[in-house]
Order: C-alpha cells, then structure tokens, then sequence
C-alpha cells in the first residue's frame, strides 16, 4: 500500500481578457413555447469579454484503501467568479467535487467507478447585451454524475479502455432562461484504444 497524498490550494486569477459569451446577438431563433410563454434563443459567439477574477480553493486526497484499490477525490471551490460588472461568470458552478475509486483487478486489468458533483451556477441579473435588470434570473441546481470504466493492458505497447458516461442516465435540457443554457446528454459509451510508442 502506498502513502496518503493531500494537497490545498488557494487561486486568485485576475484576466484581462477573458474568454466568455458575446455581447453582441447575431441572431435569434424560435425556440416554441415554453412555461412561460414564447421562447426565443438568441445566438451568440465566443469573444473576448473584457476583465474578470476567479478565486478558490483546489484540493485532491489520495488514500490507499488495500493492496489493488484506492480512493481519489479532488475539488474546486469557486469563492468569486464575477466579471468587471460583478456578475457571475457562465459555465462556473460554485464548486466541482470529483470522487472514485480505482482497483487494480489484474496486472493488467483496471476498473474504476467515479462521482462528479456540480454545484450551484448562479444566473446573471443584468443583461449582457443592456446592462438593465435580467428578465430571467433563474440559476442551475447542483447535480451528480456517475461513471465506470475499464482499462486492459495487452501489451507493453496497446491499452484499451471501454466505459460508460453518465451511467444513470441523469439528463438536463437547457431552456435557454436564466443559467440554464447548456444541455446535459444522457448516457454514452465509450470505447478507446491507447498506443504508446
């Protein structure tokens, strides 16, 4: 068995630049009707955003349980995320917690089994494009996803590694409405092979 590993990190990044939605709408799509009434995407393109900070914490834990198996997680903990307006930036959940266990069945067979938790992404309350109150303030809940894996060693020079992605199939559908702009697919599979030369 090896030794328990831990660390902690603290970040505080300041950007220039960063890269984030747009503000300018270069179009606009019917998207039907939704709870609210009619709903209509607006589509957007990647640009540079202007200033932002991103601060937090990072951590990750190592324990070996046995021989063949052993613990891992690692965190991000988000303490401020906020563009030079002092609104939250997309994409960032409050805090990412990624935990699993790996177990070495064979000397050349490897399984794991993974949790990731998503925090909380808080929606923005004022408008990209005006700067004005936002119509829709709605923020994204915290949700898991779990995933398995394999990993077989055929040789010094092939590995192959097969899996499933969200293996409970857990599925969220953006409504284009507060932070909820991105879909979360159902379950995939995967199949790989490694080469080392």
């Amino acid at each position: 068995m090896g030794f328990v590993e831990r660390l902690l990190t603290y970040f505080h990044n300041r950007y220039k630049n960063r890269i984030g939605a747009g503000r300018v709408i270069l179009a606009t799509v019917d998207g039907g009707t939704g709870p609210w009434g009619p709903v209509t995407n607006v589509i957007q393109r990647w640009e540079n955003s202007g200033p932002a900070t991103i601060a937090g914490w990072e951590g990750n834990l190592t324990v070996p349980l046995a021989r063949t198996l052993e613990w891992s997680s690692n965190f991000t903990y988000m303490s401020k995320s906020e563009d030079d307006r002092g609104q939250p930036l997309s994409l960032v959940p409050d805090y990412t917690l990624n935990t699993w266990l790996d177990w070495q069945v064979s000397g050349a067979l490897n399984a794991n089994l993974g949790v990731t938790r998503y925090g909380e992404i808080e929606a923005r309350t004022a408008s990209l494009q005006t700067g004005s109150a936002a119509a829709v303030t709605d923020s994204r809940d915290a949700y898991t996803l779990v995933n398995l894996g394999l990993n077989y060693q055929l040789n010094k020079t092939f590995r192959v590694n097969a899996g499933v992605k969200n293996l409970f199939d857990k599925q969220l559908q953006r409504t284009g409405r507060g932070a909820n702009t991105y879909n979360e697919p159902g379950r995939s599979f995967y199949l790989g092979l490694n080469v080392s030369i």
